[in-house]
């Protein structure tokens, strides 16, 4: 069971890059920015927290070890 749950900290991780390598790469948090500003855009809130559940995840997953 402790593998199941590194693996899937591990592809919810990969997944946060993801989101915070295209946030970056397209401004990340500007100012007057609004979460309608594209279609593929993604709101500070979403980003941070993602990064906030997979840090959770992280620290549980030691716990239970």
């Amino acid at each position: 069971m402790s593998i199941a749950a590194l693996i899937t900290f591990i592809v919810a991780a990969t997944g946060g890059f993801v989101m915070l390598g295209q946030w970056v790469s397209r401004g990340g948090a500007r100012a007057g920015s609004t979460i309608t500003e594209a279609p593929t855009s993604l709101s500070p809130i979403a980003v941070f927290g993602h990064f906030l559940l997979a840090v959770m995840a992280l620290v549980l997953w030691l716990v239970y070890l």
